[in-house]
């Protein structure tokens, strides 16, 4: 094997990411080493490169990037026993420095986080998109803590996260609101399990929602909002409801009326279990609607950049 793989860097904060040979790493004890064959692009990855977490994180320059990959066990460390070489598996690095990321041949995880098996029913390529948008979306449904029949609002339904929860969320047989555009993005929400709609290119959302739900709604999962704009959309939730916010723009402390509440991605592998399990049984479907060679991952990025009805694909490697 080749002593040194290619992956996407950001080398300074004054120049763009780019591909650049590096070492493979050795996993140390208790570390598997997996070769990379797909990954997916997020606005959390965008945000990242552009150095937009200095003020909060650790950049460890050179930083590789990424957090989704699904691949093939290549290695293990010492006293590793649930995985072996072979073995193949996915999920979503989350650390609390930038580095060390997944846009790249050969990726080390700790063998109990940021690392599940990969069901035979899952294929590689939803695998790799799964982690992040699949885990979000299901922490931000288990949040709610809502019942069958009662009513969810999803504002950002068409992102990757938002429809991985649009269908988590109908399956446990909540009454899903989303957010889309008339005519085919309308239709797609539809198809994978929401009952209404609201027009996202509205000037007025909340009072739309407000609208159609005069009482309220039991529960609200904000994908795209943030301060003034979230409080709105939060207050479609009924005073005993729920609101959730993926962009941290629930305050802290208590507030009048529903209850807000930040979500924030765990890499945990019993939740990567869950949404592999919600996959391979056909009850989620993974929404790729592109995949880029990763020798192209700057197009994924731009693809990204245009706001599509789903999730952006990388093909890493064989």
């Amino acid at each position: 094997m080749s002593e040194t793989m290619k992956a996407y860097v950001l080398e300074e904060f004054d120049a763009p990411a780019r591909i650049v040979e590096v070492a493979v790493p050795s996993p140390g004890p208790g570390q598997v080493r997996v070769r990379v064959r797909t990954s997916s692009v997020n606005p959390v990855d965008s945000a990242v490169v552009r150095g937009f977490f200095r003020a909060m994180m650790e950049y460890r320059l050179p930083a590789i990037q990424g957090r989704d990959f699904a691949g093939t066990v290549d290695s293990v460390g010492a006293n590793v026993t649930a995985f072996a070489p072979g073995d193949e598996v996915f999920g979503m690095v989350k650390r609390d420095y930038i580095g060390d990321g997944t846009f790249a041949e050969f990726i080390v995880v700790d063998a109990d986080r940021f690392v599940a098996h990969r069901p035979d029913a899952v294929d590689i390529a939803s695998a790799g998109a799964l982690g992040l948008a699949g885990v979000t979306a299901l922490q931000c449904v288990d949040a709610l803590g809502l019942e069958a029949g009662d009513s969810v609002f999803i504002n950002g339904a068409t992102g990757g996260v938002g429809l991985l929860a649009t269908q988590i969320a109908a399956a446990r047989g909540l009454h899903v609101i989303a957010t889309a555009r008339p005519g085919a993005q309308d239709e797609y929400v539809r198809e994978l399990g929401a009952e209404e709609t609201i027009d996202r290119t509205s000037d007025d959302v909340p009072s739309a929602i407000r609208h159609l739900h005069p009482d309220g709604v039991d529960g609200v999962i904000d994908l795209i909002s943030r301060g003034e704009a979230f409080t709105a959309i939060a207050a479609s939730a009924h005073e005993r409801g729920i609101a959730v916010s993926t962009l941290s723009a629930a305050p802290a402390g208590p507030s009048e009326g529903a209850r807000l509440v930040n979500i924030h991605s765990e890499s945990d592998p019993a939740l990567l279990a869950q949404v592999a399990d919600l996959v391979a049984s056909g009850v989620v479907r993974v929404p790729i609607v592109a995949s880029y060679p990763f020798d192209r991952i700057d197009e994924a990025f731009a693809a990204l950049a245009t706001g599509p009805n789903g999730k952006i694909g990388l093909l890493v490697g064989d």
